[in-house]
């Protein structure tokens, strides 16, 4: 079996010390995952770092008034959306979305199910979605499985 990178965002927990430093600006979040890339001899090289951060948060729709204001002061849905910047600087090749749009706006759950379906058709990357809203469910998806209490217990849709 070939090894893949995996991602997994959860808004519950977008703002919760795992997912996020709230005490950090939103670029250094979203970059937080992928700092490697901007490494050079054991310090961080902040002009490409910063071509990114601007990059993926005009792609991304992350509003903040500049990529320094701390991620605490944003909006969830926008706070959701720089989590999951972060996460896909990683390139994952699965992507697993619990509750993508719990919280947020109609305005944020449409760029976020633009930004789904996109990642699918342009990039291949495969997401599984993990909602209770069945009507959501049902529009992002191209095979539907409940699971109760682990087994597969119905197909809805396929």
């Amino acid at each position: 079996m070939q090894s893949m990178p995996v991602s997994a965002w959860c808004p519950r927990t977008a703002s919760a010390t795992a997912s996020c430093q709230l005490g950090w600006g939103v670029g250094h979040n979203i970059t937080l995952a992928v700092l490697n890339r901007f490494a050079k001899g054991g310090r961080i090289d902040s002009a490409p770092e910063l071509d990114t951060i601007h990059t993926e948060m005009k792609r991304l729709s992350v509003r903040a008034a500049t990529p320094m204001l701390s991620i605490a002061s944003l909006s969830g849905g926008n706070q959701q959306k720089a989590v999951l910047t972060k996460m896909l600087l990683t390139d994952p090749a699965i992507l697993i979305l619990d509750e993508p749009t719990r919280g947020v706006d109609v305005g944020a759950k449409f760029e976020i199910y633009k930004l789904m379906f996109a990642l699918a058709r342009r990039r291949g990357v495969s997401i599984i979605v993990v909602s209770s809203e069945l009507n959501e469910v049902l529009g992002v998806s191209d095979r539907v499985l409940v699971i109760g209490e682990g087994p597969v217990t119905r197909r809805l849709y396929q």
